[in-house]
């Protein structure tokens, strides 16, 4: 994920300085309308919040069953017929908490639809260099953000389900108590195939791709493929390109899932940031049942950002319904 996540897409972490779902419609404009007051006085980071997509790397791109898909890569939404919910929250370095809610509906009509809204909140100490005038160099200074993120992911089965093109959009609004809030939107556009009946899948993707864009997000392509016996076991791989005038490099997922006696599911995977290149590893657990399913996922920096970062861990526990 890169830009996970609670994957919505999974984000690089936020700089310093810098028709279909008429059943659920009711509910869903209550939570929406709760998260948009819901505001403690935090600061924020993007990433992927749902856990079992936060365990398998955030490779999740071309994965039929991810409810990250709906904004980074919509054309998803349609290949399989299906009404999913999700609820998950997630822990970070420098105090991030992440709560995320999604729904989609493939089933209901012709078009496959769904939303979601992720709030994240962190806090941190200044850097030297942001210190203002009046304090000295090692008098500590809380910097609280938070980010709010609505979006809308709409998809067009095509072949029977086989093929999809898909569309969505979102509003963010980031900020702190005391500055002006940095808001805006985007868009991204999908295309997707469903191949060997769930066997073989893939996608492409061109994300944020309104010349208007937030800072720190530039346009992108992105790309999944996946590799799946249904309810045994998976290996998917992403790649994150950015384009243009960035200091964004490429990036990659890489993640895998053996569901053990059809309940278990067991995550390993890898990414490489698109933020900064800096590496990850992760890993998740979870149970699975017919009609829904609890996860757990972590992901840990490694390398030279483990060491400057402190507490460099993220966990998140995420509860999907299945309908």
């Amino acid at each position: 994920m890169d830009r996970p996540a609670l994957g919505h897409r999974p984000n690089p972490p936020l700089r310093r300085g810098a028709g279909p779902l008429g059943r659920w419609s009711p509910a869903l404009t209550a939570l929406l309308a709760l998260g948009a007051g819901w505001s403690p006085r935090e600061a924020l980071a993007d990433d992927p919040v749902m856990a079992n997509d936060l365990g398998t790397g955030g490779a999740h791109r071309a994965n039929p069953r991810s409810l990250a898909t709906l904004l980074d890569a919509p054309a998803m939404l349609g290949v399989v017929d299906r009404y999913d919910l999700g609820l998950s929250f997630a822990l970070g370095p420098e105090k991030e908490r992440a709560l995320q809610i999604a729904a989609l509906d493939s089933r209901t009509s012709r078009v496959s639809a769904g939303v979601s809204w992720t709030r994240v909140a962190a806090e941190s100490g200044l850097q030297t260099e942001d210190l203002p005038g009046w304090l000295v160099e090692g008098e500590t200074v809380e910097e609280k953000e938070v980010r709010n993120r609505v979006g809308l992911g709409v998809a067009l089965p095509l072949a029977n389900r086989r093929l999809g093109l898909g569309l969505s959009g979102w509003y963010d609004h980031r900020g702190t108590p005391d500055g002006d809030p940095n808001q805006g939107g985007n868009i991204a556009v999908s295309a997707a195939a469903n191949l060997a009946d769930e066997h073989l899948l893939m996608s492409v993707q061109g994300v944020n791709l309104l010349p208007w864009r937030m800072y720190y997000n530039p346009l992108q392509v992105t790309a999944g493929l996946r590799l799946q016996q249904p309810k045994l076991a998976s290996i998917e791989a992403n790649l994150v390109a950015p384009l243009g005038d960035t200091e964004e490099v490429l990036g990659f997922q890489v993640g895998g899932e053996l569901i053990a006696s059809e309940v278990v599911p067991l995550r390993l995977g890898f990414e490489r940031a698109t933020a900064d290149g800096s590496s990850r590893a992760t890993t998740g657990i979870g149970v699975l049942g017919d009609r829904g399913a609890i996860d757990y996922g972590a992901r840990f920096l490694l390398g030279e950002a483990r060491a400057s970062e402190g507490w460099s861990s993220w966990h998140g526990l995420s509860l999907r319904l299945f309908f």
